[in-house]
């Protein structure tokens, strides 16, 4: 089974985060775990890894985004809106999913618009993260 190098989830409530990340750990096919509390705090770690001048830059690394839609400050879809402003280099090796409870149509409609991969209903399970394995 491939690993998935790095997930960056991206939720509000910690809570769901803690569990979320101990279910990867479980997984043992991720590499590396990064969480956002909104999506202002994922745009500045998107913009610190994939920054040419910061010495740590990690640009060469594909990146899989579990995003959360309903969220203080910067929700998925102002996020989605940043993201899709980003050059192509770095949306090349970023994957955008959303994790969430929403069905809205008007939501999903608006994440597909903006490029998002699929939705993944939370709680998030083993099997959905060997699927994006597989993607990789």
């Amino acid at each position: 089974m491939n690993k998935i190098p790095c997930i960056l989830l991206v939720d509000d409530d910690e809570t769901t985060n803690y569990v979320n990340t101990l279910i990867i750990k479980k997984s043992g096919i991720v590499e590396e775990i990064m969480v956002a509390l909104n999506g202002q705090q994922a745009h500045a770690i998107i913009q610190n890894r994939f920054s040419t001048g910061n010495p740590e830059c990690k640009s060469d690394i594909p990146l899989i985004v579990l995003l959360d839609i309903n969220m203080p400050i910067m929700d998925g879809l102002e996020f989605m809106e940043f993201f899709d402003s980003l050059e192509d280099r770095i949306k090349d090796k970023v994957t955008v999913f959303v994790l969430t409870t929403s069905s809205h149509p008007h939501d999903l409609e608006k994440m597909y618009e903006y490029g998002v991969q699929g939705f993944i209903n939370k709680p998030l399970q083993r099997e959905e993260l060997e699927e994006l394995a597989n993607l990789q």
